[in-house]
């Protein structure tokens, strides 16, 4: 009597054919999903990008300048930690494409080209230019370069003659590698390790400049390896963010004693500026940490750090929190177009 071939348990017959066709219809979806908004955009046409192109300003007559005078601040963690924090407050909006000087346009550029999952379109090149060169011309800067290309050779030239090693240079960059390594253990050599890693994203002019050692060369292969992995993985094997990624949220909190909404950022450096004070389970776990010594008391989140939140005209130097903010509003008024109230909000006129 002929036998029967035996049944599956399973719905399907898990083959290495089936296995194949989910892994190759998986890419598939990835490659999809990734290039599906860089399509949606690329496909406007080259009306759009000479639009883009020819965009200069969006305000011709407004200016909004804020100036930071930080001279003769000593640079030791806590005054370096405030403005590295004030950094990534002040422009928290502004986003790469793929994921604002040299740092903002030519630095994430050369970043997305070598260790990026892509690299950066000439579209996106161009309104990445044109969003600073708005944001520069707001400030009131002149003679901006009218193209990319111009402003590669105003960089090139103002850094060769002025990018040049200085000691007080050395002494800000020593209090910011020291700012970025602070949470990281010093066992098994990783605060040195990560230091190192820190110094090789930096071009060897910045690093010259900047007085700083080169790093060693086990640690630059490494590195190496490790970004181009990155990269390999996130471009291919990876789905795309749902949502991006702020680093503070997007609705203002209302403090029962100020009649102005504050912000808390979703991200906190070394030392917790602006941190709000843990309460419930949370202070229980604080609590801990510091009784057990795994965390600083000087790095409890507090009135020190300014747990009640910030508004951006209070961001600068200490010195100078309470100072110049009806200026700031009053010009941030004219960038609008509209007058504003100390509030932040626009006062109506007939």
């Amino acid at each position: 009597m002929p036998q029967l071939p035996p049944v599956s348990i399973w719905p399907l017959d898990w083959s290495l054919g089936t296995f194949s066709a989910l892994g190759v219809g998986y890419l598939l979806l990835v490659r999809l999903l990734r290039w599906k908004r860089y399509n949606i955009v690329h496909q406007l046409g080259p009306a759009f990008y000479r639009r883009i192109g020819k965009r200069r300003r969006v305000h011709e007559d407004a200016r909004y300048s804020v100036h930071v005078e930080a001279a003769g601040e000593d640079r030791t963690m806590m005054t370096t930690c405030m403005p590295y924090t004030h950094s990534y407050l002040s422009h928290p909006y502004v986003h790469c494409p793929t994921d604002g000087e040299k740092l903002t346009r030519e630095f994430l550029k050369q970043w997305a080209k070598r260790y990026g999952w892509r690299s950066m379109s000439p579209l996106e090149c161009q309104a990445r230019f044109v969003l600073w060169n708005e944001i520069g011309t707001l400030m009131g800067i002149k003679d901006i370069p009218e193209t990319i290309e111009e402003l590669e050779t105003w960089m090139e030239a103002f850094e060769e003659i002025h990018m040049i090693p200085a000691e007080s240079s050395r002494q800000c960059a020593e209090a910011t590698l020291a700012e970025s390594t602070y949470n990281v253990t010093s066992l098994f050599g990783l605060k040195t390790l990560v230091r190192n890693i820190l110094i090789c994203l930096l071009d060897e002019r910045t690093r010259t400049a900047l007085m700083l050692p080169e790093p060693p060369r086990a640690v630059r292969i490494f590195l190496e390896v490790v970004l181009r992995t990155a990269a390999f993985v996130q471009g291919h094997l990876l789905l795309p963010r749902r949502s991006s990624i702020s680093l503070v949220p997007w609705e203002m909190k209302v403090v029962a004693s100020e009649p102005v909404p504050r912000q808390n950022p979703n991200w906190y450096a070394a030392k917790p500026w602006y941190k709000p004070e843990p309460k419930g389970v949370s202070a229980i776990i604080q609590n801990a940490k510091v009784a057990l010594g795994l965390l600083d008391p000087d790095d409890i989140p507090g009135p020190k750090y300014r747990a009640e939140g910030y508004r951006m005209e209070e961001l600068g130097p200490p010195r100078y929190e309470n100072s110049g903010h009806a200026e700031v509003i009053r010009e941030a008024g004219k960038m609008m177009g509209c007058p504003l109230g100390l509030d932040g909000g626009r006062i109506q006129t007939k």
